[in-house]
């Protein structure tokens, strides 16, 4: 959805009909950021709710300095963050038993496709964290270096060395997670 600057100053003006709209046009961002990130469906629903209720309140103050777009996505990664802090979720997550028993009971039509994802999405939740946000931005979620610089506040060199990281890392990580699961991609 394409937010106009009449929807976005009609919401910081309170308008609840356009506050709505802006709800529906970042929520599914917001909660694809925080479930790849956190790891956890639950939490990932609760962060959206606390993060529009925030955006609510924190919209009048909104200089329109940069777009609502970046605001929101600083926003969602920071809470998302913040939230493995309290729940001490820093530590690299280990394949388990009944996590590679599901990769091979999985028996849908789409098995193939479901067992590389989850591969894939473990692969991912095993970088450390700064790398696995800048990949999740950029290789998930499509934001351009420029978009990541602004979205965690950090120079754009900074990206491009955390991508470059995060790469190589992934590559690892997803050889790793693929032999313990014991499958080929």
């Amino acid at each position: 959805m394409n937010l106009t600057e009449n929807i976005i100053i009609a919401a910081i003006s309170g308008d609840l009909k356009a506050y709505e709209k802006i709800y529906q046009a970042f929520a599914p961002f917001v909660f694809n950021v925080a479930l790849r990130i956190i790891r956890n469906r639950s939490d990932a629903e609760d962060l959206v709710q606390e993060l529009f209720v925030k955006l609510f309140y924190k919209l009048r103050f909104f200089k329109r300095e940069a777009k609502l777009k970046t605001y929101v996505y600083r926003m969602a990664v920071n809470m998302s963050l913040n939230m493995l802090k309290k729940k001490n979720r820093e530590h690299r997550r280990h394949v388990t038993l009944s996590k590679v028993e599901n990769f091979i009971s999985i028996k849908d039509s789409n098995s193939t496709a479901s067992i590389q994802k989850e591969i894939v999405e473990l692969a991912i939740s095993h970088l450390p964290q700064k790398y696995r946000v800048c990949f999740i931005l950029r290789q998930l979620e499509g934001c351009s270096y420029n978009e990541i610089a602004n979205i965690l506040n950090i120079n754009i060199n900074t990206v491009k060395s955390r991508l470059a990281r995060a790469r190589q890392y992934f590559l690892v990580e997803l050889e790793t997670v693929k032999k313990e699961v014991g499958y080929e991609m």
